[in-house]
């Protein structure tokens, strides 16, 4: 036993085991951070705090009142109105419009000296921005109106931020007099965008699209929380199956239910891979075709698995298949013509005729033609290793004109008492008649398919004496053709 190889292998998964350990607790402490980027909801006796991390967000900051009796210097932003810390306050709010105003009221201060104001964005209490005008000296029975200096988010909270000016201490109040800092309780997480499939390995885009004022997002797998806080995550599944992939919505005072979608993770194509093709055909990747031998192929699914392959290709030890045709150099219009096909494979997986609205079926060797125009017929066929063959052959179509016609017509006969056409070979049917006397004048005209003249006109046996008649003959390709002859009416 080689003790080496056995040392190193241990060491080896004690790394990968530390790994996975360290991605865990990197995965917990980043969650953890993102559940406590939100700050408290104020309750009903709300009061700002001498610090950010203090502070409570209350959810509508109109009408807002209090004052400020710090004792302590407390916190202030670096670019504060004033570089001197005094008394300093803060509270949060949410913004539920692009822009706001807000007025700010000082009155009973105790020096006359005021208060100063400032708004200001902040996650999780760290790297302030000024999103508004800083006063530095609301003086005492005064209002200031406080706007944002750069469009709000909906739905995010921002600080109030207040000091005394000289350390004065001083009842405010705050109205809003443009926008609001109010919004509808999030009742629903927004539309999970995801794809059914998606590949094992690479990354994933998933988004959801949120209701309005919806700022944060916790992301999870198959009830695992994932370190997302965004609304557009790209997320890698290291293992194939399905997974269930859930969002919740929310801000600071509400939050949506969690919605869900169901995923089914692939596994990557291989690196290598052999195939069997038939021994005439050839082997086709992403309408790509690819003859025997090796070949390096940009592998690409419908899921983006994307992989270079190695691609083999040999041939089956099978026969090639062969079709045998009959030559049929001419047929008759009309007429049926049975196709006697043959393979050199008594067992076929598949059959094929194109075109086949002529064909009593399309799916055997013999079908019986019914031939009415030219035409090419192609055969395809499939073997159980599914080889393939493909023939044709083209024929020709001849009229073969057929039909008889009686030339007497005699009231007593009972065999020969009327005038009718009967047809065969190219002939579909008779379309039409005309009978005329030997003035030229009309004595029978029909339009009916097949029509019959039994001597008579105008209710009366017509008299005896030589007729003449012209017929209109329907053939199978749609095309027609007139004939003409001579009858003979006795009244025998």
């Amino acid at each position: 036993m080689n003790v080496g190889c056995l040392y190193i292998v241990t060491i080896f998964k004690a790394k990968l085991e530390m790994q996975r350990i360290y991605f865990f607790l990197t995965l917990i402490i980043a969650i953890n951070l993102a559940l406590m980027a939100q700050p408290p909801v104020c309750d009903s006796t709300a009061t700002m705090k001498p610090t950010c991390k203090e502070a409570c967000i209350i959810c509508d900051i109109d009408g807002f009142k209090g004052r400020n009796t710090s004792t302590v210097s407390g916190e202030l932003p670096n670019d504060f109105c004033t570089t001197v810390k005094h008394n300093g306050q803060w509270i949060g709010f949410q913004a539920g419009s692009v822009d706001l105003t807000i007025q700010f009221t000082v009155s009973n201060c105790q020096i006359n000296n005021g208060l100063e104001m400032g708004l200001y964005y902040g996650r999780d209490c760290q790297n302030y921005e000024r999103i508004s005008l800083c006063d530095t000296d609301v003086r005492p029975n005064t209002s200031v109106s406080f706007s944002n200096s750069k469009p709000l988010i909906i739905g995010q909270y921002y600080w109030l931020v207040i000091d005394g000016s000289g350390g004065d201490r001083c009842d405010y109040a705050m109205k809003v007099t443009n926008g609001t800092t109010k919004i509808p309780i999030i009742k629903e997480s927004g539309i999970l965008n995801i794809d059914q499939i998606t590949c094992q390995g690479i990354a994933t885009p998933i988004s959801v699209t949120p209701p309005l004022g919806a700022t944060e997002f916790l992301w999870s797998v198959n009830g695992q929380r994932i370190p997302y806080n965004n609304r557009n995550i790209n997320y890698i599944f290291d293992n194939e199956g399905d997974y269930e992939v859930c969002v919740e919505v929310f801000n600071t005072c509400s939050k949506g239910p969690k919605t869900c979608k169901k995923i089914t993770v692939t596994p990557p194509p291989p690196t290598f891979d052999t195939v069997y093709i038939c021994p005439n055909a050839k082997f086709f990747v992403n309408d790509s075709s690819y003859n025997l031998g090796s070949h390096s192929v940009l592998f690409r699914d419908p899921t983006r698995c994307d992989s270079l392959v190695k691609l083999t290709i040999l041939p089956l030890k099978v026969e090639i298949p062969t079709i045998y045709l009959p030559l049929l150099p001419e047929v008759v219009m009309g007429e049926n013509f049975t196709i006697e096909a043959k393979s050199n494979y008594s067992v076929l997986s598949k059959i094929k005729w194109t075109p086949d609205h002529e064909l009593s079926c399309n799916d055997c060797l013999t079908p019986t033609l019914r031939t009415i125009k030219p035409s090419t017929l192609a055969l395809e066929i499939w073997t159980v290793d599914n080889c393939y063959a493909i023939d044709s052959f083209s024929y020709k179509v001849v009229k073969n004109i057929l039909y008889y016609t009686p030339n007497i017509i005699k009231f007593k006969s009972s065999n020969n008492h009327e005038f009718k056409i009967q047809t065969a070979g190219s002939i579909k049917e008779v379309a039409k008649i005309q009978i005329y006397d030997r003035w030229g004048n009309l004595l029978y005209v029909s339009d009916e398919l097949n029509p019959i003249w039994d001597g008579h006109f105008n209710g009366k046996e017509c008299e005896e004496g030589i007729y003449s008649w012209i017929a209109t003959l329907l053939l199978y390709d749609g095309s027609t053709i007139n004939i003409t002859g001579n009858l003979t009416v006795l009244n025998e």
